[in-house]
């Protein structure tokens, strides 16, 4: 009787793992905790999620066990000109000078899909094996969705919004840190570079 009642809660846990329904979440506010910065034509609002739970609630996953943090970017351009800023432009660099590129949600979800091996070894066949892919499917695209897209045109007065993700060696964001966004003119071979610290909330 006992091993039934682990065997079912094994399957109905391992079911409930091997989904994912993508999450809505508000618009991009400037409240209490969010950073404003603003550089000559440019304001850029950073979320810094500094709890594991907040983080997880958004993604679904608990990415700060896998070494990964998220953080939410609202740039504006208030200038006529145009500028494109791509991912690889995109680094926190923490107190002691080490820089950190930002990271795609792809590498982030390859580091933290859902494992087909414990499906196969209680023999719930593929079925089960098509779950977890759907589910690892759903996930990429939810957060490619959240993600600041790469790369992102600024428009004369546009503004975008969207997640961007690291690596930092702690696990997190300290709060003595600088995120970087160099911009280059659209067209033409200048660029822009806004350094932000992120101890200023």
């Amino acid at each position: 009787m006992r091993s039934s009642v682990i065997f079912i809660s094994l399957v109905l846990f391992l079911g409930g793992c091997a989904s994912h329904s993508p999450t809505t979440i508000e618009p991009f506010m400037f409240k209490p905790g969010v950073i404003r910065h603003e550089s000559a034509d440019f304001v850029v609002g950073v979320e810094l999620y500094d709890d594991p739970k907040a983080i997880e609630q958004i993604f679904q996953r608990d990415l700060a066990a896998s070494g990964y943090t998220a953080t939410r970017l609202r740039i504006a351009n208030q200038s006529k000109e145009r500028f494109i800023l791509t991912r690889a432009n995109v680094s926190l660099i923490d107190g002691a000078g080490n820089r950190y590129a930002a990271v795609a949600s792809t590498d982030v979800a390859d580091a933290l899909d859902r494992d087909f091996v414990p499906y196969a070894v209680l023999g719930f066949g593929s079925w089960s094996a098509k779950s977890v892919e759907d589910a690892n499917a759903a996930m990429r695209e939810d957060w490619a969705d959240k993600e600041l897209p790469d790369p992102v045109l600024f428009g004369g007065r546009g503004a975008q919004s969207g997640f961007v993700f690291f690596a930092p060696a702690a696990g997190k964001i300290e709060p003595d840190s600088v995120l970087e966004l160099v911009f280059d003119d659209f067209p033409g071979e200048g660029k822009r570079t806004l350094s932000i610290r992120l101890s200023e909330r």
